[in-house]
Formats: structure tokens, C-alpha cells, sequence
């Protein structure tokens, strides 16, 4: 993450602007809280994360502290499960109360203000999302008419690893790209103009929501998106990608000549259809739409990848 501002300095400002904060908007104290490790004031336990990677830093933690503990990671108070057997009270009995999403920064650019099932709040609006997905986008025999697109793009990396028989190739990094092409054209129906730019697009939405962002930690401190500069980078990212994906709807919505059957192979189609329905509890709106694009594509990919690092 890059500074505008010299970090001592920024440290400095925000410190201020915390305990005034404070001072003005004073908090209870939360009660019944489980374990968890001292805390530093102003930074809570944001320090123990620094030099170190996150899941070996929590995993740490727990065996001190037990499976279910509490961190303060600036403003923002976590509860850390890492417990099979908690994680299903978490996840299963309990699933309504902790149903919500954070709300981060780069969400609210990226996915239209949280309008995507990823990261819309618990809801009628998230329950209607969740259901199209699962009924419209996702469903078995959705998911077959794409077979055709899958096996193409197998088949155009058989040919191109028999092309290149006695060289160097990275395996890895051609199933990566071929799964991006997959995706991107389970979204948008066939392959476009904007597919190397859409694609471009889903790494760099990827790194920014994956990334630390010191301004999701302390919301309330509302100039830390500007003086960190993630605010800026976020904004010239989005412009970039919603022209993509409105080109992409845009072209859905105007080529009135598509058969019904080829309206339907994509998610595109699939979700512009679903606008047109009666019997919508919420409508789905244009921003809906986009916002669900961009979801399958980031969820899938990470999944996807994540499973390729596994093997």
C-alpha cells in the first residue's frame, strides 16, 4: 500500500483525529468477551500481524489463546474461530446473526456500494440475489449449456501444449488463463473485444479486495482513504472497469436480433431477463446486474487458483 505522506506523520494525524473521535462519540465497553491477546491503544492487535503472514500469525494466537478469542484490529473488533466444531455453531446454528458482510472500503467502488451477494448487507436484497444466483445462474442446467465453452477452451490448450512439445511451458500459468477465458466467457456469451481487458480487470479487482487497507480498520476517520491514497487508486480502477462491463451490458441490451436460447447461455442474459420478471420482491437494478457479474468471476477465480496452488 502506498502513502502519500510520510508514515510517522499520517500515524501522528490519525491518532488525533481517533481520540477526538472518541472523546466526542463515546463507546461502551463490550462485555463477555473471549480471550484474546494484550492490546496496544489506537492500533489494538494490528501490530502482532506486521513481518508475518496472517493465517501463521492466527494460528499462533489460537494455541495460546484457545479456539475462539478477540482481536481489536484498530476500530474494528474481531472474533476469531478456529474450531471445527465452533465454526459449525458459527456457520450452521447461528448463520443469521453473523450473516452480514464487512463493509471495506474497496467493496463500495468495485461492486457498486456492496450490490453484489458477495458483500450486500443480510437481507430481503441478499436473499433475492442469492436465490437468482443459485436458481437462474448456477443451476445444473445452466451450468451444462456452458460445457461447450469449457471444452473449446481444454481443447485450444491440448493443441497449444502439443504445439510447443520439447520447450518450456508453465502449466500452472496456461490453466490460470484458460480458466479467465472460461469465466469471461461464461459472462459475456462468446469472446470480445474487451475479454483481454475484462480479464486484466478481475486481477486487478482481485489484488485491491485482497489487499490491507489501513482505512477499513478505522472507518470512522473518514480522510484515511484520501491521505493513504487507496481512495484514488480505487476511483481510477473502478472507472476503468465499469466501462468495461457496462460496454458488456450495453452490447446485451442492444442486439435485439439474439435468439432466445443464445439470451440465455450467458450471465449477461440470464440476468437482464431476470430484470424484465413480475415477480421480483426488490427490483434488480442495472447496478445489480454489474455488481453480479463481477461476482461469480472473482469468487470462482480465487477458488480456482486456490485449488491450483493445492496440487
Amino acid at each position: 500500500m502506498e502513502l502519500l505522506i510520510p508514515f510517522s506523520l499520517l500515524f501522528t494525524f490519525a491518532s488525533i483525529l481517533f481520540f477526538i473521535q472518541r472523546l466526542s462519540n463515546p463507546q461502551k465497553s463490550l462485555k463477555n468477551l473471549p480471550p484474546g491477546p494484550w492490546k496496544l491503544p489506537l492500533l489494538g492487535n494490528i501490530h502482532q500481524f506486521v513481518g508475518a503472514l496472517p493465517h501463521q500469525t492466527l494460528r499462533n494466537l489460537a494455541n495460546q489463546f484457545g479456539p475462539l478469542m478477540h482481536l481489536q484490529l484498530g476500530q474494528k473488533s474481531h472474533i476469531i474461530v478456529s474450531s471445527a466444531d465452533i465454526a459449525k455453531e458459527v456457520l450452521k446454528t447461528h448463520d443469521a446473526i453473523f450473516a452480514n458482510r464487512p463493509h471495506l472500503i474497496a467493496s463500495k467502488f468495485f461492486v457498486y456500494d456492496s450490490s453484489d451477494i458477495a458483500f450486500s448487507p443480510y437481507g430481503k436484497t441478499w436473499r433475492q440475489l442469492k436465490k437468482i444466483c443459485i436458481s437462474e445462474l448456477l443451476h445444473a442446467k445452466h451450468v451444462q449449456s456452458l460445457r461447450f465453452v469449457r471444452e473449446e477452451e481444454v481443447a485450444n490448450l491440448v493443441r497449444k501444449v502439443c504445439a510447443n512439445e520439447g520447450s518450456i511451458l508453465n502449466l500452472s500459468k496456461e490453466i490460470e488463463s484458460v480458466m479467465n477465458v472460461i469465466i469471461a466467457r461464461a459472462s459475456n456469451g462468446k469472446r470480445c473485444k474487451d475479454q483481454e481487458a475484462f480479464i486484466s480487470a478481475m486481477e486487478q479487482m482481485l489484488q485491491l479486495l485482497g489487499g490491507f487497507s489501513i482505512a477499513d480498520f478505522y472507518p470512522s476517520i473518514t480522510v484515511l482513504p484520501f491521505l493513504t491514497g487507496i481512495k484514488t487508486k480505487l476511483e481510477r480502477a473502478q472507472r476503468e472497469n465499469d466501462k468495461i462491463i457496462e460496454n458488456m451490458v450495453m452490447d446485451h441490451m442492444e442486439k435485439n436480433t439474439h435468439s432466445q436460447k443464445e439470451m440465455q447461455e450467458d450471465f449477461i442474459g440470464v440476468l437482464l431477463k431476470t430484470q424484465k420478471r413480475n415477480d421480483l420482491e426488490i427490483p434488480l437494478t442495472h447496478n445489480n446486474i454489474k455488481a453480479v457479474i463481477w461476482g461469480p468471476n472473482h469468487g470462482e477465480r480465487r477458488e480456482g487458483k486456490k485449488r491450483l496452488r493445492q496440487r
